[in-house]
C-alpha cells in the first residue's frame, strides 16, 4: 500500500510539475505575442516590457532575446532617420544592451549567420554614434577612405564577413557589403561581394546598386562573372533567364553589342521566351541592325499578342528603314494595345509626321496632352510639334505647360518666342 502511495505521489508531482511548466510556457507565449503586437504598433516601450515578462515566465531565451535585439535596432534606425519615438532605453543604453544580448546569443550559437548580421548592425550603429559624439580632426583624415573607417565599422564588417561564411549563398549579406564599399568609393572591394551576390541570386532587380547609372567597370565585370557562375550550376532561376538578366545589365550599361551573344544563347535554349526575343530585338535595334530587330520583335509580338512595345519598336525599326506606311500600321497596333499611353501616341504621331500626314500626326500629340492634362512632357511634345510645323498659335499650350512647370526657363523662352510669332 505504501508503495502505491509513493508511486501515486510521484506521478501527481510529475503531473503537477509538467502542468506548471506548460502553464508558464503558455503565459510566456502570450506575453511574447502581445510584445510583437506592440512592436508592430510602434509602441517600443510596451513591447520591451512584454518581452521581459515573457523571459521572466520562462520563455525561450534565444527566441525572445533575438526579438529584443531586433526591437532595439529598429528603434535606433528610426531615431537616426529623424523619427520621434519613445524608446525603452536611451540610445547608448540600447546599444550596450543589444551588444550584451548579441554576445550571449553568439556564445550559445556561434554558427548562426543571422546572429552575426545582427552583431554587424550593432557595431555600425555604434560607429555612427561614436562619430556624432567626437570632434572630427580633418588633419588626421587619409585620402584613402578605407583608412578612415572607425574601429566599430571594421568590427561590423568582420561580423558580416563571418555571416557570409556561415551562409555563403545568402545574397543579402554580400549585397550589403558591396553597397557599403561602393558608398565608400572602393569598387575593387565591392566587386568580389557583388560577384557572390549575383551568383547566389541571378536576378538583376534584386541588386539595386547594379541598376544605378554607370556602375564601376570592376563591379560590372564582377556581376557578369556572377551571372556566368550561376548559369553553370543548379539554380531556382532557369539558365535562359539568367542569360537574359546578364543581357539586361549590359543593355542598361550601354554595352549593346556585348549583350547579343548572351541573348543568342538564351534564344537557343528557350526560343519560345518572350523576354529573350524582346531583348534581342532591343539589342539589335540599338546597334542599328533594324531588319534583324524586326525579326525578333515580330516573334515577341507573336508570343505575347497583347504586349504593345514590340509593335512600337517594329514601327521605329521600319521608320529607320524608310518604310513609313508599314511603320504607321505597326504604331497603330501599339496604340490599339494601349490606347491612352503617351509613348504610343507620340510614336504614332512621329511616324505620321515623317510620312507627311501632319493633320493626323497633330491629333496624336493633342490626344496625348488631353488624356494626360497634368503631364508636362505631353504638353512639351505638343508644343515642339507645333513649333516644327507652324500649325497655329500655341498660347493655350504654353499657358498649360508653364502652369505645370513654372520653373522651366527653356519652356519660358520657347513660349515667349512662339507667342511673339503667333498672330
Amino acid at each position: 500500500m505504501a508503495k502505491r502511495v509513493i508511486i501515486l505521489g510521484c506521478f501527481l508531482a510529475l503531473l503537477g510539475g509538467e502542468s506548471v511548466f506548460f502553464a508558464r510556457q503558455f503565459v510566456s507565449a502570450v506575453f511574447r505575442q502581445r510584445g510583437e503586437q506592440a512592436f508592430f504598433a510602434n509602441d517600443h516601450r510596451a513591447a520591451w516590457g512584454r518581452y521581459e515578462s515573457a523571459l521572466r515566465w520562462g520563455g525561450d531565451p534565444e527566441q525572445i532575446e533575438i526579438d529584443e535585439i531586433e526591437l532595439l535596432l529598429f528603434g535606433l534606425d528610426q531615431v537616426e532617420g529623424g523619427t520621434r519615438i519613445d524608446l525603452p532605453l536611451s540610445p547608448p543604453e540600447a546599444l550596450r544592451k543589444a551588444r550584451a544580448l548579441a554576445a550571449r546569443r553568439l556564445g550559445a550559437s556561434p554558427y548562426r549567420a543571422y546572429y552575426w548580421s545582427l552583431a554587424s548592425d550593432i557595431y555600425m550603429h555604434a560607429a555612427r554614434q561614436s562619430m556624432r559624439d567626437r570632434v572630427l580632426d580633418l588633419a588626421t583624415l587619409s585620402e584613402d577612405p578605407i583608412d578612415n573607417l572607425a574601429q566599430e565599422e571594421w568590427q561590423g564588417l568582420a561580423a558580416l564577413e563571418l555571416a557570409t561564411r556561415w551562409e555563403p549563398m545568402n545574397y543579402s549579406y554580400h549585397d550589403f557589403l558591396a553597397e557599403f564599399f561602393l558608398e565608400l568609393g572602393s569598387p575593387a572591394l565591392a566587386a568580389s561581394h557583388c560577384r557572390r551576390a549575383v551568383a547566389a541570386l541571378p536576378r538583376l532587380d534584386d541588386h539595386p546598386y547594379l541598376s544605378r547609372p554607370s556602375p564601376p567597370p570592376e563591379v560590372l565585370a564582377a556581376a557578369m562573372q556572377g551571372f556566368e557562375e550561376a548559369s553553370t550550376r543548379q539554380s531556382m532561376v532557369l539558365e535562359a533567364e539568367i542569360l537574359c538578366e546578364a543581357a539586361r545589365l549590359l543593355l542598361q550599361s550601354g554595352q549593346d553589342a556585348q549583350a547579343l551573344p548572351y541573348l543568342k544563347r538564351a534564344i537557343d535554349m528557350a526560343p519560345g521566351s518572350f523576354l529573350s526575343q524582346y531583348l534581342a530585338g532591343q539589342a539589335t535595334y540599338r546597334v542599328g541592325e533594324y531588319a534583324q530587330a524586326i525579326v525578333h520583335f515580330r516573334e515577341s509580338a507573336r508570343l505575347d499578342p497583347k504586349e504593345a512595345w514590340p509593335h512600337y519598336f517594329i514601327g521605329r525599326s521600319l521608320a529607320a528603314l524608310g518604310r513609313l506606311d508599314e511603320a504607321v500600321a505597326e504604331m497603330r497596333l501599339a496604340r490599339e494595345s494601349a490606347p491612352a499611353e503617351v509613348p504610343f501616341l507620340h510614336g504614332l504621331g512621329e511616324v505620321l509626321e515623317r510620312a507627311g500626314r501632319e493633320r493626323e500626326a497633330e491629333r496624336q500629340f493633342v490626344a496625348a496632352a488631353n488624356l494626360h492634362p497634368k503631364d508636362a512632357g505631353a504638353w512639351a511634345a505638343l508644343l515642339a510639334y507645333q513649333e516644327r510645323n507652324a500649325s497655329g498659335a500655341t498660347s493655350e499650350v504654353c499657358a498649360t505647360l508653364l502652369r505645370l512647370n513654372p520653373g522651366d526657363r527653356a519652356a519660358r523662352q520657347r513660349c515667349g518666342h512662339s507667342e511673339e510669332q503667333s498672330p
